[in-house]
């Protein structure tokens, strides 16, 4: 036995204190290492499997196949946060706040209070490098790019030409964003060729 209650570990995220946060498809799990495994499930307050970890400022959220939920170190469970009740795919801190991608719509989170900045579902977020005020955000058939002006999330800019889901995105040193999807390979967005998503698959050497 490996102490978890699920042995499918999707994710993992060490924390500011050494501590080592386990996902899976039933719960989650706090290790401290090198202490035996505490493990957080639907006796903790968290329902759905969980998807994603991140931490904004003391706050430590989990987003799941049926919401986000926030630690409370408190009570030593979890809560969830107002306004999100659906599918949430991914998490990510942008400054001082959290950015959800979830089924109804990317969700800002401030605290533990959240607003909605751009409706439809969305599977991906992930914040640009060079361009920090700039977040990209994954759908089925395009990526959606987010833009922080003062105060306010804007739409900036749609990429369209991407045959599925895009369910992860990076960005290179170059400033190109790469968008993977499930069956329909990988695409590449150069921002000084706006005119052109470029595909990459078998042809191009990938295994599909």
């Amino acid at each position: 036995s490996t102490g978890l209650k699920n042995d499918n570990v999707t994710f993992l995220y060490v924390s500011r204190e050494g501590n080592l946060w386990a996902a899976s498809n039933n719960g989650l799990a706090l290790i401290d290492v090198p202490a035996p495994i505490s493990n957080f499930g639907e006796r903790n307050g968290i329902s759905g499997g969980v998807t994603g970890i991140a931490r904004v400022n003391s706050t430590l959220f989990i987003s799941t196949f049926q919401g986000l939920f926030y630690y409370n170190a408190v009570e030593n469970n979890f809560k969830p946060v107002d306004g999100i009740t659906t599918g949430c795919w991914s998490v990510i801190p942008y400054e001082k706040e959290l950015l959800a991608a979830t089924s109804k719509g990317v969700y800002q989170v401030r605290g533990i209070t959240s607003e909605l900045i751009a409706g439809g579902t969305f599977y991906t977020l992930c914040r640009s490098l060079i361009h920090p005020s700039t977040v990209y955000a994954g759908q089925t058939g395009s990526v959606l790019i987010l833009m922080k002006n003062a105060n306010k999330w804007e739409t900036k800019e749609l990429i369209t030409g991407i045959s599925g889901e895009v369910m992860e995105i990076q960005e290179d040193d170059n400033g190109s964003v790469w968008m993977n999807t499930p069956i329909s390979g990988l695409f590449q967005y150069r921002p000084d060729d706006r005119d052109a998503v470029h595909r990459f698959d078998t042809t191009s050497g990938l295994p599909y």
